[in-house]
């Protein structure tokens, strides 16, 4: 995915450290102002949202692991917002949830009622308004997935490293 070298497990450790207390710090409402700001059905608005309850146990010490996806989903998403005007923020918003769930096994089964929501709206729409900009410019979806995948790059490294990168799927919890 990227060159960077692999992080050790105590930087991974004192990297999540500090994004489980930016999650921390960001409170609930932020966030959904945040999305709903993005132009989203209230449907994936909700769904992303849901995020904020989805919690991880790492040694006794809970980590806010929907949280911290959430916020950089949509980091990523307002960081990208230029690229809405050519393909669309729900393929923006996909390009995102694939480039995690790819990149990150455990994430999946977190992130799985949102594309499957975003799939279902986005299918034919996406496949026309895709084939008509691979005319305009082409291997635009290869360079999407360049942007993502380096974008996700070390949060897809240091979560595998807290995490392990066994591709099983670990569990994720609710409050």
């Amino acid at each position: 995915m990227s060159n960077q070298p692999q992080p050790s497990k105590a930087q991974a450790n004192l990297q999540i450290t500090l994004w489980n207390k930016q999650a921390e710090a960001t409170s609930d409402d932020d966030l959904y102002i945040r999305i709903q700001k993005l132009g989203f059905s209230e449907e994936i608005v909700s769904r992303l949202h849901d995020l904020v309850t989805k919690v991880q146990d790492i040694a006794g010490k809970v980590i806010r692991i929907g949280k911290m996806v959430l916020i950089k989903i949509l980091d990523f998403v307002e960081e990208h917002f230029f690229l809405v005007a050519g393909i669309g923020i729900g393929a923006i918003l996909g390009a995102a949830i694939f480039g995690l769930m790819t990149s990150i096994p455990f994430i999946g089964p977190l992130l799985a009622p949102i594309s499957k929501i975003i799939g279902i709206s986005l299918n034919v729409a996406g496949a026309i308004a895709g084939h008509q900009l691979d005319q305009i410019i082409p291997d635009v979806g290869k360079n999407l997935r360049e942007i993502v995948e380096a974008f996700f790059s070390l949060f897809a490294q240091i979560l595998n490293t807290v995490f392990g990168t066994d591709n099983q799927p670990y569990a994720v919890n609710a409050i």
